[in-house]
């Protein structure tokens, strides 16, 4: 009987034979490369431990500052990603400390009308995006407002 190997971040089962992922044929291990790289992506976390700008378009930001922060998020590349664009990526920022940190975009490009996010002074407050044609798209998030 197999193992069967779950990614770290989609949970989804990865094709292989052994624990060490093992393919069974020469397009399963194109697919579990794949899968590792995108895995590996979504992994990515950037900590701002002070006002800075956001280099990440795909993962994890985390605001650490212990004062409120100020945060610049540019606008994502349109287009798909095999095209050099960032279209379906998902970047999730997360206040890890309890202040009204502000995270600001170009002119227009959250939600196709606003430019700023600003969180509530919590842990937790969070926000999800996802980037759309050079805009990033609100898809969840608890405890922000937008203008």
């Amino acid at each position: 009987m197999s193992n069967q190997v779950v990614s770290q971040n989609l949970g989804l089962v990865m094709p292989g034979n052994d624990a060490s992922n093992t393919p069974w044929g020469a397009s399963d291990k194109l697919f579990a490369d794949a899968f590792n790289a995108l895995d590996a992506r979504l992994n990515n976390v950037e900590a701002k431990p002070a006002n800075a700008a956001v280099a990440s378009t795909i993962g994890k930001v985390m605001l650490t500052k212990t004062s409120a922060g100020a945060y610049i998020l540019a606008a994502p590349p349109p287009g798909l990603p095999t095209a050099g664009g960032a279209d379906g990526q998902l970047l999730n920022i997360l206040c890890i400390s309890a202040f009204a940190h502000v995270v600001t975009a170009p002119a227009n490009k959250i939600n196709g009308n606003k430019a700023t996010i600003t969180f509530t002074a919590a842990v937790g407050s969070n926000v999800q995006l996802e980037a759309y044609q050079g805009i990033w798209i609100v898809t969840n998030g608890l405890g922000y407002a937008l203008s």
